[in-house]
C-alpha cells in the first residue's frame, strides 16, 4: 500500500480523533465556564471537572481508533496506586477540599473564624483554600487543616451574623457604657450588645451583629471597638 493509499485510510480515524478533542474542549470549557455561579471562585471544583472531561475525551479518542481502553484502564489503577501513596498529603488536601465544597457549609465569599485566624475565604483550591485577613493579607490553608478545625461561618442566607466580644474592666459602669454604645452604633444596625460573662478580673461583653451580604465584617467590628473604647475613656 503506498504512502497515498495508507494517509486515506487512516484519514477518517484522524478526523474522528480530531473531532473528539475539539468536542471535549468545548464542553470543558462550557462546564467549566459555569463553576462560578455555583461556587465563586471555586478552582477546585473547575479543575477536578476539567480534568475529568479531558480524561473520559481522551479514552473515547482511543477507542475510536480500535485501541482496548481495558488495559490503559487497568494500567493507569496500578499506577495510581502508586502515585496515590507518593501523593498522600496532597490528595488528602484534595478529597478534604472537594468535601468541604460539597457538604456547602464553606464557600468562596463566606467569612468564617478558625483555628488559624478568621476572614473571608477568597478561593478553594485543589490544595489549599485562601483566607483574607483583616489587613488584606491573605491566609493559606491547607484543605485538610480547615476541615478538620471548629469553622464558624458568619455568612447566612439573609447575611452576616457576627459575634464580637470585649473585655471591660468590672469598676466601670457597664450598663452606662452599653447603652451609650448602643446609640452610638444604632445607625450601623447594632444594637444587641450585652454581658455574657463576669468576673473579678474583666466583665466580658458581646456585640451581636445582622446585616447585609456586602458588609465587611472588619469594618462593624472596628466600629464596635471605637465606640466601645470611646465611652469606656468618658466614664472612666
Amino acid at each position: 500500500m503506498t504512502f497515498p493509499d495508507q494517509l486515506f485510510a487512516y484519514w477518517p480515524a484522524a478526523v474522528t480523533v480530531v473531532a473528539i478533542a475539539v468536542a471535549t474542549l468545548i464542553v470543558a470549557r462550557v462546564a467549566t465556564a459555569r463553576i462560578p455561579r455555583m461556587f465563586p471562585s471555586a478552582s477546585l471544583i473547575a479543575t477536578v471537572l476539567r480534568i475529568t472531561i479531558i480524561a473520559v475525551g481522551f479514552l473515547v479518542a482511543l477507542g475510536s481508533l480500535g485501541i482496548s481502553v481495558a488495559p490503559v484502564l487497568t494500567a493507569l489503577g496500578v499506577g495510581g496506586l502508586a502515585v496515590a501513596l507518593a501523593l498522600r498529603d496532597t490528595l488528602a488536601n484534595l478529597f478534604a477540599g472537594i468535601q468541604i465544597l460539597a457538604s456547602r457549609q464553606v464557600l468562596p465569599g463566606d467569612f468564617v473564624r478558625f483555628d488559624g485566624g478568621e476572614g473571608y475565604v477568597a478561593d478553594i483550591t485543589w490544595r489549599n483554600t485562601s483566607i483574607t485577613d483583616s489587613v488584606g493579607g491573605r491566609l493559606i490553608v491547607p484543605n485538610e487543616k480547615l476541615a478538620g478545625s471548629i469553622v464558624t461561618n458568619a455568612t447566612r442566607p439573609d447575611g452576616l451574623h457576627l459575634v464580637y466580644t470585649f473585655g471591660l474592666s468590672p469598676g466601670l459602669d457597664i450598663p452606662a457604657i452599653l447603652a451609650a454604645a448602643r446609640t452610638q452604633l444604632a445607625p450601623l444596625g447594632i444594637s444587641e450588645l450585652r454581658v455574657v460573662a463576669q468576673s473579678e478580673a474583666a466583665v466580658t461583653c458581646a456585640a451581636l451583629v445582622i446585616t447585609g451580604s456586602t458588609a465587611d465584617a472588619f469594618a462593624h467590628r472596628a466600629a464596635i471597638a471605637e465606640a466601645v473604647t470611646g465611652v469606656s475613656l468618658k466614664r472612666a
